[in-house]
């Protein structure tokens, strides 16, 4: 786990400028947005989610940020409707191959809370796996983008009333569309 941690996070740093960058010769550097998405989880059906996201690039090619998304849909699964809902946060670091393609990786938590006939059961795990986004400068500040990600789900246990309960480990194919304004 460390490895994959230290490949994430600290390798793109190794790649990049050593040097922070230069506020006259490049002014934008920080972005902040929202967009709207779509989840295609192996576990269940298609959901929507949005999301708001935070990009610091502190050197020439590295930036560090925060994503946070929100998803409750109406589900029919294992033979019962309900509500499940998905709040996640997560922390991102990312390699510029140009102002408007990065990659890189998130890590964080998922909070998955099921509310079916006035019960509710709460999970939470750990979420991680590699991005890739790309930004359309319609303006000097402002952006639309598109954004892939991978993300592979922790399994989870939770206390039940009745004993102990557990989700299984699965995979998210994430993709969203952003708007952003840099500063």
């Amino acid at each position: 786990m460390l490895r994959i941690l230290f490949f994430l996070f600290f390798l793109p740093v190794a790649f990049g400028e050593s040097l922070p960058k230069d506020p006259d010769l490049d002014p934008v550097d920080s972005s902040i947005g929202f967009g709207i998405g779509t989840f295609f989880p192996t576990d269940g059906e298609t959901r929507l989610h949005g999301f708001g996201e935070f990009n610091y690039q502190f050197l020439e090619q590295v930036s560090m940020g925060a994503v946070l998304f929100y998803s409750r849909p109406e589900i029919q699964s294992q033979g019962f409707t309900g509500k499940e809902s998905w709040l996640g946060g997560m922390i991102q670091s990312s390699y510029h191959f140009s102002p408007q393609l990065r990659v890189g990786a998130r890590l964080g938590l998922l909070q998955s809370s099921f509310d079916v006939s006035g019960a509710k059961v709460s999970y939470s795990s750990v979420m991680y796996g590699p991005l890739v986004v790309y930004d359309y400068f319609f303006s000097q500040n402002l952006s639309l983008g598109a954004d892939f990600s991978f993300f592979f789900i922790s399994r989870a246990d939770t206390d039940l009333s009745s004993g102990t309960g557990s989700r299984p480990s699965f995979r998210i194919t994430s993709l969203g569309l952003s708007f952003k304004y840099w500063f």
